[in-house]
């Protein structure tokens, strides 16, 4: 994997800031009721599983996005296709979490080209040296009309966090050292 980079504490302290961001704040409090909503109205099949939090609720989430964003990749989306593609993200990140004993955090990510930084909602795993963005996940599903690479990376995160626990939940440094 790389050597592990110790990031500065001027980072770690802009990081903690973030945490606290009201528009991130107003996020994590709307969970319950946005999953809620992802759940009756834009993927009523999730609620048809024994548990819609696992992989196979991912391919659910997933195959439901392509059929009812189908033109993603043509426009921007805007007023209720975008709400949706953000609770589809949201679900598709609380799966992560859940599955993988995750929390959200808002940071800022990879930004495409000619766009400014901003903070967004991930998914930190302890297991994992990087975050996982729903948001830019879903768009990879979404532009390429498959969930193969999502799929691929939740295996990758599931195993990983089993593989992590059982080697005792090593701090992340020791962990990427014994990768």
């Amino acid at each position: 994997m790389g050597d592990f980079v110790a990031h500065t504490e001027q980072w770690h302290h802009e990081q903690a800031e973030r945490q606290r961001d009201p528009e991130f704040l107003a996020w994590l409090a709307a969970m319950d009721a946005e999953l809620d909503r992802l759940v009756r109205e834009d993927a009523p099949e999730l609620g048809k599983l024994d548990s819609p939090w696992t992989a196979e609720g991912l391919q659910v989430i997933a195959q439901t996005a392509l059929r009812q964003l189908p033109d993603f990749a043509a426009a921007p989306l805007a007023g209720e296709p975008f709400e949706r593609f953000q609770r589809f993200a949201r679900g598709i990140g609380h799966i992560f979490r859940t599955c993988c004993d995750g929390q959200w955090k808002y940071a800022v990510t990879v930004s495409l080209p000619g766009e400014a930084d901003r903070p967004v909602p991930v998914v930190e795993i302890a297991s994992s040296p990087v975050w996982f963005d729903p948001q830019t996940m879903l768009a990879y599903v979404l532009f390429d009309h498959t969930d193969t690479i999502l799929l691929d990376a939740f295996e990758h995160a599931t195993t990983d966090h089993r593989e992590w626990i059982a080697a005792g939940r090593p701090a992340p440094a020791e962990w990427l050292q014994l990768r």
